[in-house]
């Protein structure tokens, strides 16, 4: 589902999403899914944080192979502050903790 969808918005012109990892409409989505993905679930099924991106992996960046897949080790080396954050401390502003009940 589209974050446009989720959040009630429009979608952006020309086919792109708008940068919505502030929206606090997907955020509480979002947390809200994680907690219900999460339950019952054990612990190496869960999921305890996800951080909205608001750029996709490039292909210039070499960040996706020539055969659409996700060429991990380059995003790891192109994203290191966005994984340094996603496993630092919780408090990065795009980073999304499951809603608590």
């Amino acid at each position: 589902m589209a974050a446009a969808q989720l959040t009630g918005d429009s979608p952006a012109a020309e086919g792109h999403s708008p940068a919505l990892p502030g929206d606090p409409r997907l955020r509480a989505y979002l947390a809200q899914s994680l907690a219900t993905l999460n339950e019952g679930a054990g612990s190496s099924r869960r999921v305890e944080r996800l951080m909205l991106l608001s750029d996709p992996p490039q292909l210039d960046a070499s960040e996706i192979t020539d055969k659409g897949y996700i060429n991990q080790r380059a995003c790891l080396t192109r994203r290191a502050a966005d994984v340094a954050a996603l496993y630092g401390p919780a408090g990065h502003p795009h980073i999304v903790l499951p809603a608590t009940h």
